[in-house]
């Protein structure tokens, strides 16, 4: 492998075609490698204000909010306040499901690792920017039950997270923003990295964009800009600077060290991070679900991650322990996806080598000349009939149909969601084997993997998992 790293100009070089070629309004990249900074940006961060993205501009980082959340917790157990597998009820007596028994069993660990099994995965809500939001919130999960047995799926929940949150909170006797600012952001020396908005506004800062109504139009902006103040520790709040992003990579690949050498988090408990809870997650080669972190190897690096999403903006946080190398991309609309894999792949081009560099373009080709990459060399018989269905989880409803010899997936949205984003485009479900799917677009493209489970004696699945759990009602 190389270790070689691009030049600051070839990377705001390569932010500026991407942008370009994708459409994104705007987008900013950081890599580091101890003290080296590198930094490109490119475009907008506001069509309608039309102010340019800079190398200290923030921009809503999303879920990459669960490794800091993690890192809070961790804090805590280090202190000895917090065993993760205590049962949540320990520290929030309050805590209460429509499960009873749920109720009583589900640890803080559950929460952290999508295991718990409640069925929140999309539940997001509104309950003002008081200090007891979250309380609130976690209040609210009184009439919601399990989607499906605890520990018996990955199905990624923020609900578990904001309970997670709620913890920190009783703790540490502070709200969960200043609990961060004031043991994380601070310590840390990240000055680029905020929570309100009325801080928010003292920087450059990105607006999020969605797909024009009309065919070939400029993205259009986002009339809500944020989501819930009371979902800050699942992804509402935070927004950041990529270099700030990078620079929180860095602390964790030194093992918990802080620029000014204070040990903010143990070396054993950055370790733990870093331990696979859960192994079985979809397209995660070689890794699984850490503590906060996603894990997994691409190619010949091994890998610590997580992704982004907010009203109209997308980004992504890679780290390589071996290599040192943290690598953030921040984007605020639709392209957003191939600015991220266009930098992400050269990167680890320049890391990997020629060799890893023609497996990747390789690999790259392929999937553009395939219907999805997991698409089986010969056609897979099986009765689709028993696929078809209604797949429910709360805020959101699958309905599989046959159509042409197809399963075609409509994607109806409720709550928060429905009001604040468009319906999801139909999907095609292409056989891989008898549980596992490829997912096409509206214009046949790969977009990821379905999952059927638990089929019965007579072939017909019980859940439908895409990244969250849905359980079949008819």
């Amino acid at each position: 492998m190389s270790n070689e790293l691009m030049t600051g100009d070839e990377l705001e070089n390569l932010v500026e075609k991407l942008v370009q070629e994708s459409g994104c309004p705007g987008a900013s990249a950081a890599i580091q490698r101890g003290d080296e900074v590198l930094t490109g940006t490119a475009g907008f961060l506001n069509l309608r204000t039309r102010v340019e993205v800079t190398p200290d501009s923030i921009f809503q980082i999303g879920s990459n909010t669960k490794v800091y959340n993690v890192t809070l917790l961790m804090q805590l157990v280090d202190e000895g306040k917090l065993d993760l597998d205590q049962p949540v009820i320990e520290v929030l007596p309050e805590f209460k499901l429509a499960d009873a028994e749920a109720t009583r069993q589900l640890t803080v660990r559950h929460m952290v690792t999508h295991t718990s099994g409640i069925d929140g995965g999309d539940y997001i809500a509104d309950f003002g920017r008081g200090t007891d939001a979250l309380q609130l919130y976690v209040a609210s999960l009184a009439d919601i039950g399990l989607i499906h047995p605890i520990g018996k799926f990955h199905s990624y929940c923020n609900a578990g997270t904001i309970v997670a949150g709620r913890v920190i909170e009783v703790l540490t006797g502070l709200p969960w923003v200043e609990a961060l600012r004031v043991r994380l952001l601070e310590p840390l020396g990240l000055k680029e990295t905020v929570c309100l908005p009325e801080d928010a506004l003292l920087f450059r800062t990105a607006a999020g964009h969605k797909e024009a109504e009309t065919q070939g139009g400029q993205p259009e902006l986002y009339e809500t800009w944020s989501l819930p103040f009371g979902n800050a520790p699942a992804g509402s709040v935070i927004n950041a600077s990529a270099r700030d992003l990078c620079a929180f990579g860095q602390f964790h690949l030194n093992d918990g060290v802080a620029p000014n050498g204070k040990q903010v988090l143990s070396k054993a408990s950055v370790a733990a991070m870093r331990e696979i809870q859960f192994p079985e997650l979809t397209g995660r080669e070689g890794g699984g679900q850490g503590l906060g972190w996603m894990v997994g190897k691409q190619g010949p690096f091994q890998i610590l991650a997580h992704g982004g999403g907010t009203l109209g903006q997308v980004s992504s946080w890679m780290n390589l322990p071996e290599q040192g190398v943290s690598i953030t991309v921040l984007t605020n609309g639709p392209g957003g996806g191939a600015v991220i894999g266009g930098v992400v792949k050269e990167a680890l081009s320049r890391l990997g080598g020629e060799a890893f560099a023609t497996e990747l373009a390789e690999k790259q080709a392929a999937a553009a000349t395939q219907d999805a990459p997991t698409e089986p060399p010969a056609p897979v018989e099986l009765d689709l009939e028993k696929y078809v269905g209604v797949y429910e989880r709360k805020c959101l409803t699958t309905t599989v149909t046959l159509a042409d010899g197809a399963l075609r997936a409509e994607i109806a949205l409720d709550g928060f969601l429905k009001a604040n984003m468009a319906p999801p485009k139909p999907q095609t479900f292409t056989p891989v084997d008898a549980t596992t799917f490829a997912i096409l677009d509206a214009e046949g493209k790969p977009g990821g993997q379905a999952t059927f489970a638990d089929l019965d004696s007579e072939g017909r699945p019980e859940y439908l998992i895409m990244g969250r759990v849905s359980r079949r009602v008819r």
